[in-house]
């Protein structure tokens, strides 16, 4: 092949720099779709866990008062019967706190998100075992019933 020149073809390997920023780019957008989704779903999670201990501790709570003939004190009283378990005894579970305060005759349930990542409802339950719930601030006798 007189006259013409062989060029060499030089063989690249890798991604360019503007390869590598458009799947930063993707991966970024995607995660922005996904985090929120995710967090929502974990407060969600945690809302349910604490109405379902909630539920627990006033089923528990009504055990007590036909063993022992009176509502139980606190949380403590229930663990120490073996009703509970050690973490919901212990007055935390799933991002909130619970304080469980009882007589003789009544007692009253809290469950508040220990932060605002972990749930944005506060919850309430009494000897009625009714669920009241209030978005803000703790919930008491008068806040609505759960739905």
């Amino acid at each position: 092949m007189k006259g013409t020149h062989m060029q060499r073809m030089q063989k690249t390997e890798g991604f360019t720099l503007i390869e590598l920023m458009i799947v930063v780019a993707i991966i970024s957008i995607i995660a922005a779709i996904a985090i929120p989704s995710l967090l929502n779903a974990k407060k969600s999670g945690n809302e349910a866990s604490a109405q379902a201990s909630l539920r627990t501790v006033s089923t528990v709570s009504e055990q007590h008062r036909n063993r022992f003939n009176a509502y139980p004190t606190d949380l403590a009283a229930l663990l120490t019967n073996d009703y509970v378990d050690a973490t919901l005894g212990a007055g935390a579970k799933s991002g909130y706190s619970f304080v469980l305060a009882g007589t003789t005759t009544t007692w009253t349930c809290t469950a508040n998100p220990t932060t605002t990542s972990d749930g944005d409802r506060y919850f309430f339950v009494d000897e009625s075992g009714v669920i009241r719930w209030a978005s803000g601030a703790a919930a008491t006798v008068l806040s609505p019933p759960i739905q």
